[in-house]
């Protein structure tokens, strides 16, 4: 069983989801009902209310019981330390990626103790669980950090912390 980290407010925020995903999936199963008492005839046959709603149904349920799943492997990471040379939650880092020996690119990031990381967000938020974010996660700033995604070995160095 993997360990999923998260800040309290990663937890927060994972506990309101779980929530509203439950509220979601109640909402579209009395809109089920209400799909098939609307419906002449059998009810579900050629009723694509309904078969739409069964589909979100399906949808909703995989990624409420993934998430149930990994309730169970959620701790919450307590920081002490706010050493300025060193990467921890929350941290944002200028990372230069090495693509090979000739082509890099540099790139603010943000390391963040979120489930779900805020994909609009101006800074790229990178989980502490994915694999950039676990090889960077109490590194130096300075570090040259290797690391495994997608299959490929990856090199990243960090540059500097805001």
């Amino acid at each position: 069983m993997d360990t999923i980290y998260v800040s309290e407010e990663g937890l927060k925020e994972f506990l309101e989801e779980l929530e509203k995903k439950r509220k979601i999936l109640q909402k579209n199963l009395q809109f089920q009902g209400e799909a098939i008492r609307s419906a002449p005839g059998d009810g579900w046959h050629d009723n694509f209310a309904f078969e739409d709603a069964v589909r979100e149904e399906r949808r909703i349920s995989n990624e409420l019981q993934k998430m149930i799943l990994d309730k169970e492997k959620l701790k919450i990471i307590h920081e002490n330390s706010n050493k300025k040379n060193i990467v921890y939650l929350e941290s944002v880092l200028l990372i230069r990626f090495f693509y090979d020996q000739e082509e890099c690119e540099d790139e603010w990031i943000k390391i963040t103790g979120k489930y779900f990381p805020n994909l609009n967000s101006s800074i790229k938020e990178i989980t502490i669980n994915s694999p950039l974010g676990k090889a960077l996660y109490l590194k130096k700033i300075g570090s040259k950090v290797k690391y495994v995604a997608n299959q490929k070995d990856l090199q990243v160095e960090i540059l500097e912390k805001r």
